[in-house]
């Protein structure tokens, strides 16, 4: 009995010293709008068809001018993968033209969520169609404070547009005015042991400054 004891002690010490590596991996993005997520160093920074590591391009700063942009509105997008596999991705798009403020979203009740998800799974079954990829299952969406941001969390399962994998994603909205974005986050299910709190992590991680 005194070997098992000490066998689940060593076992938490060396769950607790992983949990710890885990932490120190990870590094915040600074995004337009004073907004900032945190990520794994390991995570590949995607920009006209250039790879890079996070963990290189934040070596002396954090700052969005470093970022190099897709477009006005599509400034931030990293991938993980394995084996040469996408098998993680995020991104932010932004929507200057958005009147919704954060206190529309306090305000709205279940039924306003509930009718924006149906137009929402709509126009997500219909896009999916247009390139080819699949939704597989929709678990809907609900409203969430996240670090004191009111935001609307959209998730659903999609299948791979490369091969039979099927993917978890989460699209997390927040309505700011002209300064409204989507931050949406996914990963493969055959990686969720890894990636489910991983990605957890990055969505509650999420912080934005400034706004009423």
């Amino acid at each position: 009995m005194k070997r098992s004891y000490a066998q689940v002690s060593l076992l938490f010490f060396i769950c607790f010293l992983s949990v710890a590596s885990v932490a120190t991996n990870f590094v915040t993005i600074k995004l337009p709008e004073s907004v900032s997520v945190d990520l794994p160093k390991n995570w590949v920074l995607i920009s006209n068809n250039r790879r890079i590591t996070l963990d290189t391009w934040v070596e002396s700063t954090f700052d969005v001018k470093q970022i190099p942009s897709i477009d006005s509105s599509f400034p931030f997008a990293a991938n993980y993968y394995v084996a040469g596999a996408t098998v993680g991705i995020i991104n932010a798009r932004y929507y200057p033209e958005i009147e919704t403020s954060q206190k529309d979203v306090q305000l709205a009740s279940s039924v306003d969520i509930r009718e924006l998800d149906t137009v929402l799974k709509k126009n997500a079954i219909r896009y999916m169609k247009i390139i080819g990829a699949k939704i597989t299952s929709w678990e809907g969406t609900e409203k969430r404070t996240i670090n004191g941001i009111t935001a609307l969390v959209t998730e659903y399962h999609r299948k791979s547009l490369r091969n039979s994998g099927v993917f978890r994603v989460r699209l997390v909205r927040v309505f700011a005015a002209d300064r409204s974005f989507t931050l949406t986050v996914s990963y493969q299910e055959s990686q969720a042991f890894f990636l489910k709190n991983i990605t957890d992590r990055i969505i509650s991680s999420l912080t934005m400054t400034g706004y009423r």
